[in-house]
This record gives structure tokens, C-alpha cells and sequence, in this order.
């Protein structure tokens, strides 16, 4: 498996019902809406998705046990 293709530990995500997941070639996969909206609103519904799969994936402390830049 390359680097960037899609870990087995993904398959069974939910999607939210109007985004859809393109495989392009290989492991080259696009998230792409499922109807018509703005870029705008794909990208607020794109990040939402990626930041609650995020918070899933590191649990309920989200991302408070990485270590802050020093100023």
C-alpha cells in the first residue's frame, strides 16, 4: 500500500448524504458533492466532514494533546 492510498481502517465511513466520494484512478479519490451547490458551500460541508472525522479519529480531545507552537 502506498503512502497515500486509503487505509482499510477508512472503509465504512459515513458520508453525509450530500457528499459522495469519486475514485479517480488508482488511489486517487475526489469528495464532490452530490448536487448542485456554490464552492462555498462545498467547501463549508467538505471541512465539517473532515473535521468531525478528525475529532472521531483522535476521540474527544480533538487535537489538545498536540503540542502548541512556541511563540
Amino acid at each position: 500500500m502506498s503512502p497515500s492510498s486509503i487505509d482499510l481502517s477508512y472503509a465504512g465511513t459515513v458520508l453525509p448524504g450530500d457528499l459522495i466520494l469519486i475514485h479517480k484512478f488508482r488511489d486517487h479519490y475526489s469528495l464532490q458533492g452530490r448536487k448542485e451547490m456554490t464552492v462555498k458551500e462545498l467547501n463549508a460541508k467538505s471541512k465539517l466532514f473532515w473535521l468531525r472525522r478528525a475529532s472521531d479519529s483522535l476521540g474527544t480531545n480533538g487535537c489538545s494533546d498536540t503540542p502548541q507552537a512556541a511563540e
